[in-house]
C-alpha cells in the first residue's frame, strides 16, 4: 500500500461560521486531526468585534496545537461590504504574520462559500495555499440567499489552489465550474467507535429496535416516519439526536412534527450529552435507518456521515434513495414508500445479516476515517 504524505509543521487557518460543537462536526474533526502535526487556528468569524468593544466570553476546549481566534476589527462601518471584507483580510494577514514564520507552509482550509475572497491574500503571501473542502450542497431556505451563496461558491472553486469533494455526486454537480482536484473520503469518528463510552440509556429488548442517530431537522421525511411507526406497533423506533434548525420559524415547524411522532406509543426520542456514547446507542439497534426527504435538493446531494457509524458496527441499513449512496447497494437497502420500507425491514429482521456484509461495512468505515480524509488531502498537497 502506498504511504500517504501527511502535512506537518504547517500553519492552517480554518474559518468558521458554524458552532464548534455542532452535531455535524466536520470542521471540529478536521481541526483536531490537522492539529496532531500542525498549528491550527480556528477563526471564529461570528465572534468578530470592533476592537473597542468587549469580546464575547466563550468557554472553548483546550487542545494541543489548536488556537481559537476571535477576530478584532479596526476599521469601523463594517456594515459596508468592502469594509467587512477588508477587516477580515487584515485579521488573516495578522495571523499569517504572527504564526506563519518558520512554518513549512501556510494553508487556508475553507469550508464556507462566504469566505470566497480569502484566496486573494495569495497576492501578498506567495507561499500561501488555499483549498476548498466541499462537504455538502450549498443551500438556503431563501431563494435569493441560495443564489448568492452558490455564486460565491463558484468564485471560491475557481480561485482556490485545490478543490476537494467527498462524493461523485458533488464532483458531477461542480464539474461545469471545475473538475475537483480529488474525491476524498467522507470522514468518520473511528477513534470514538473503537473505544465507545457506555450508554446511559438501555432500551428494552422485548421488540426489534429500528433506530436513527443524528439531528432531527427538516431533512427527515416525517410523513414517512409517521406512517411507518404507526403501522408497525410490533417494533420499537428510536430517533436519537437533538432537534435543530437554522431559524425560529422552521424550528417551530420541526418541533411540531417531532411532537406528533412522539405521541405514538412505540417511539423513543432522545439525545446524548456526550457524543462518545453514540456507538453504544447504535449497538442496541437491530436495523438502522436514514429516512431523508429526497424531494429536497439539499438532501439529494447529501452524503450522511452517520452511514459509516452504522457500517462500523455492522448494522443493516435501510435508506432513502440518495445518489451518493448508490455505490453501496450491496450493504444498503434504498427504499421510497412506507410500504417498501416496512417490507424491507421485515426481511432484514427475519434473516441474519451476513458476516460478509459486516466485514465489507467495517472496511468501508475504516477507509473513510478522518485520518484517511486528511491523509488524502495532505498527500495531494505534498506532491
Amino acid at each position: 500500500m502506498k504511504v500517504k504524505k501527511m502535512l506537518k509543521n504547517s500553519l492552517i487557518i480554518v474559518p468558521f461560521q458554524l458552532p464548534w460543537d455542532r452535531p455535524a462536526d466536520f470542521q471540529r474533526q478536521t481541526c483536531l486531526e490537522l492539529a496532531k502535526k500542525n498549528l491550527v487556528v480556528a477563526y471564529l468569524h461570528n465572534d468578530a468585534r470592533f476592537f473597542l468593544k468587549p469580546r464575547p466570553v466563550k468557554k472553548l476546549p483546550k487542545h494541543r496545537n489548536l488556537i481559537f481566534y476571535q477576530p478584532r476589527y479596526i476599521i469601523p462601518l463594517r456594515r459596508l461590504t468592502l469594509i467587512e471584507k477588508l477587516n477580515q483580510l487584515l485579521n488573516l494577514w495578522y495571523l499569517l504574520v504572527r504564526y506563519g514564520r518558520g512554518r513549512e507552509r501556510s494553508i487556508l482550509w475553507l469550508f464556507d462559500p462566504a469566505f470566497w475572497f480569502y484566496p486573494r491574500l495569495k497576492s501578498v503571501f506567495a507561499k500561501l495555499i488555499s483549498l476548498y473542502d466541499c462537504v455538502d450542497y450549498v443551500w438556503h431556505r431563501s431563494t435569493s440567499m441560495k443564489k448568492k451563496l452558490q455564486a460565491q461558491e463558484k468564485q471560491l472553486i475557481k480561485n482556490v489552489d485545490y478543490f476537494f469533494v467527498n462524493s461523485q455526486v458533488l464532483a458531477k454537480l461542480h464539474s461545469p465550474t471545475r473538475q475537483p482536484t480529488a474525491i476524498m473520503p467522507q470522514g468518520f469518528r473511528l477513534k470514538d467507535f473503537k473505544k465507545p463510552k457506555p450508554a446511559k440509556v438501555k432500551f428494552l429488548q422485548n421488540k426489534p429496535i429500528i433506530g436513527y442517530v443524528g439531528a432531527l431537522d427538516h431533512r427527515l421525511d416525517f410523513k414517512l416516519l409517521q406512517k411507518l411507526i404507526k403501522n408497525n406497533p410490533q417494533w420499537l423506533f428510536v430517533l436519537w439526536g437533538p432537534v435543530r434548525e437554522e431559524g425560529p420559524a422552521i424550528l417551530e415547524k420541526t418541533k411540531k412534527a417531532v411532537d406528533k411522532i412522539r405521541a405514538l406509543p412505540n417511539i423513543i426520542i432522545g439525545k446524548s450529552t456526550d457524543r462518545r456514547e453514540v456507538p453504544s446507542i447504535i449497538k442496541q439497534f437491530d436495523v438502522c435507518i436514514i429516512p431523508y426527504d429526497t424531494k429536497l435538493a439539499s438532501v439529494r446531494y447529501s452524503y450522511p456521515m452517520k452511514l459509516f457509524e452504522y457500517f462500523y458496527l455492522g448494522k443493516p441499513v435501510v435508506s432513502a434513495p440518495l445518489p451518493a449512496l448508490a455505490s453501496f447497494k450491496s450493504v444498503i437497502r434504498p427504499k421510497n414508500t412506507a410500504n417498501e420500507w416496512q417490507s424491507q425491514i421485515k426481511k432484514l429482521l427475519n434473516s441474519p445479516w451476513p458476516t460478509k456484509n459486516k466485514r465489507v461495512q467495517r472496511q468501508l468505515a475504516t477507509a473513510n476515517s478522518w485520518k484517511q480524509k486528511i491523509a488524502t488531502i495532505s498527500d495531494t498537497i505534498k506532491k
